[in-house]
């Protein structure tokens, strides 16, 4: 029996799928107990299977030890060539299939990796693969579907690759290997079964860019296009991301929910569109406030209305329960398998009786902890394994995301495995998302006229405005928040003021008086985290702030009232907490005289 220990781009598991007439794939976990592996082992003496088992040594180390002893009773059956064998801890009789097979892959060094006992490892015999020639598989793939000047394309292909992980930056979530590759050779086959009669040069470029530009930094999407620029000199960099009909359609859907189309944010839309075509696994990474919730959403409903199919979204966050939770567990008292939360979701929206297509996204962190459980499914086996031997193939209507800060604690395994979507900060940035909220509001003239003033304009990450280039060079925030989240927290602290506030007949006094609550809102959404010294530091450049004021803003800023007389801000603010609901508002002149 085979023993695979090899990196994680090298496929493994592809290599014992192509080598056996029939196997079965199992996802090892640390929840699996030698009883679930015993079940395993018995149905593939008695059908005659190879059986896979994939991450091997992520199995405990005491249910490791039972396992030796149970594959060195099936080896000592195939040696004496028995037909019928008495498996460890079990008195019936197990009948013996000689054409069983049993292979182990493993990637040592991931995190919560276990190292195989000696008993075990002698009954295996090792093989470690080595790194694959790319560019003959490249050659192959092209030729065969119908590219003709298929040696050239291939080494252009393979020397962008090589170059991209020489000088791109190094980022958790980059990936060049064989999936990847594979990826982009099945969008490269499509593209020219569309346009048999176009270029073969432009259609392996396009699709180099369109399959790459979506995981790239900022930072690194000129460099990369420059790159491909240099390989293929004679033709010009082909504009638009295509999917005109799908773009008009998005535009549409922007409109109906009253957002900004900003070319860069709807752009990864289209990407996401695109990425959904070749994969089954994506991953939407990105800061907070990016936009990632928003993509999927318009997407998803664009895709509704071209195609006419329903399409919904299920969410979950996996960080919120125990890993145990997630996937199921056996009940140590009663011996019962327990349903986890995402193993029941999985079997009740892959049921291919169902007529709507469902996104299954994981809103949170991902951990290495429950991600590499999900191997089988991201991959192209498309088998959810649980630790009891469930298996549950995955539909074609279901579509498994990921929405995530970062991959910090994902093993190069995952990557792999997964579509990535890259939604940098300057994607989208603070300012549509303002202009946003200012297409809603009433006075959204005059309040827009107020935060050019004090914010200024998003132009760049170099240049995000007045008020964010201020605290960035005079400033020390003592936590880290986002430019959207400071802009997000301003935008609800001026709708709950605006919501109260009685703001004058008189144009000109209403325009002061929403400058104000701009001025407060502005200086305890965006200023608010910052320490004493540093807020009189903001009080003192504050645009339009009278000389000699020595007032704070933040104790000091005031909202007028449809009388004239002048409220303290901070009072307001108590007295609209204050008051219930269903109390009527006093009258005018008893305030006056309160005050």
């Amino acid at each position: 029996m085979l023993f695979w220990n090899a990196r994680v781009r090298n496929s493994h598991v592809e290599a014992t799928l192509n080598l056996s007439f029939a196997a079965q794939v199992t996802n090892c976990t640390d929840q699996q107990r030698y009883t679930d592996m015993a079940k395993i082992f018995k149905g593939l003496c008695q059908a005659g299977l190879w059986g896979c088992f994939d991450e091997f040594n992520r199995i405990e180390l005491p249910v490791l030890s039972v396992v030796a002893q149970q594959v060195l009773a099936i080896t000592n059956g195939k040696r004496v060539g028995a037909s019928t064998f008495t498996f460890p801890g079990d008195s019936q009789v197990i009948q013996l299939n000689l054409n069983v097979g049993y292979f182990i892959t493993m990637n040592p060094g991931y995190a919560g990796r276990q190292e195989l006992p000696e008993n075990l490892k002698v009954l295996f015999r090792s093989v470690s693969m080595m790194v694959p020639d790319r560019e003959i598989i490249m050659k192959v793939k092209l030729c065969s579907v119908g590219y003709s000047k298929f040696p050239e394309l291939a080494r252009k292909f393979n020397v962008l690759y090589r170059l991209c992980e020489q000088q791109l930056s190094k980022q958790k979530h980059y990936d060049f290997g064989l999936r990847n590759i594979l990826s982009v050779l099945r969008t490269a086959g499509q593209t020219k079964r569309d346009n048999p009669e176009d270029d073969e040069d432009l259609l392996i470029m396009r699709t180099l860019r369109d399959m790459n530009l979506s995981k790239f930094v900022a930072q690194d999407v000129p460099l990369f296009l420059s790159l491909l620029g240099d390989l293929f000199p004679a033709i010009s960099m082909p504009s638009g991301g295509g999917h005109g009909d799908l773009q008009k359609v998005v535009s549409g859907v922007v409109d109906k929910y009253g957002l900004i189309k900003h070319p860069s944010w709807n752009l990864k839309v289209v990407q996401l569109y695109e990425t959904t075509l070749v994969r089954h696994g994506i991953m939407m990474v990105g800061p907070p406030g990016s936009g990632k919730s928003t993509i999927i959403k318009v997407l998803q409903d664009a895709l509704t209305a071209t195609t006419g199919i329903q399409n919904k979204r299920v969410r979950m966050n996996p960080k919120a329960i125990r890993a145990e939770e997630m996937f199921g567990e056996t009940d140590r008292l009663s011996g019962e398998w327990l349903n986890g939360i995402f193993a029941s979701i999985w079997s009740k929206f892959n049921d291919r009786s169902r007529k709507d297509n469902t996104w299954i996204i994981c809103d949170g962190p991902v951990d290495a902890v429950w991600i590499e459980n999900l191997n089988t499914v991201l991959d192209d086996n498309k088998i959810l394994t649980l630790a009891n031997g469930d298996r549950i193939p995955m539909a074609d209507t279901v579509k498994l995301m990921f929405e995530v800060e970062d991959l910090r604690n994902a093993s190069p395994a995952t990557v792999s495995r997964a579509g990535i979507i890259f939604v940098s900060a300057s994607d989208l940035d603070w300012e549509p998302v303002l202009q946003a909220w200012l297409g809603k509001q009433a006075h959204g003239d005059m309040l827009r006229g107020h935060f050019a003033k004090y914010l200024g304009s998003c132009k760049s990450l170099r240049e995000p405005g007045i008020a964010f280039e201020f605290l960035r060079g005079s400033c020390g925030q003592p936590l880290a928040v986002t430019r959207v989240g400071s802009v997000e927290n301003t935008l609800v602290l001026l709708s709950a003021l605006l919501k109260h506030a009685e703001l004058s007949e008189s144009q000109d006094d209403a325009d002061g008086e929403l400058e104000r609550l701009v001025l407060f809102a502005i200086t305890w959404g965006i200023a608010g985290l910052l320490e004493a010294e540093d807020r009189a530091k903001w009080d003192a450049w504050l645009p339009g702030q009278e000389k000699g004021d020595s007032t704070s803003l933040q104790r000091e800023c005031f909202a007028r009232a449809r009388s004239g007389k002048s409220i303290h801000a901070s009072r307001a603010l108590r007295e609209m907490i204050a008051r219930p609901k269903s109390q009527p508002k006093r009258a005018e002149n008893d305030r006056d005289r309160s005050l």
